[in-house]
């Protein structure tokens, strides 16, 4: 996909960018990761970025990650609502198990990474 000038900020920004709810109505895979973020967004009142514009990958505890969006300014997973793994299981890292229990929404879902979906392993937030 090409350019996307967002209103807002009048630059260019990656395709994965778009809200959420735009890619829950344009993509079928992301409307059950849409339905996890929007079920806890009571529970969530706002979230802040990653500190030191570090990525959702670095938050360690499941809990902690629900309160963060992606902290990078790369234009392409910065920005993005930071996404919990299920207890007990992690989101791959280079096709491997065993990798971060928190990742930005467009990774999880695969838009923005070439790990492919990993909504299955997406928790809801407290």
């Amino acid at each position: 996909a090409g350019c996307t000038p967002r209103p807002d900020a009048g630059r260019c920004v990656h395709p994965c960018r778009e809200p959420l709810g735009e890619m829950a109505r344009n993509t079928g895979a992301s409307a059950s990761l849409s339905a996890l973020l929007i079920g806890s967004a009571a529970a969530v009142s706002f979230r802040v970025a990653v500190p030191n514009g570090l990525g959702c990958h670095t938050v360690t505890s499941r809990a902690d990650c629900c309160n963060f969006v992606d902290g990078r300014d790369d234009g392409y997973y910065g920005g993005h609502d930071c996404v919990a793994a299920k207890e007990g299981m992690s989101f791959l890292a280079g096709g491997v198990e065993g990798g971060p229990v928190c990742q930005p929404s467009c990774f999880v879902m695969g838009e923005c990474s070439d790990q492919g979906s990993q909504v299955a392993f997406a928790a809801e937030c407290p």
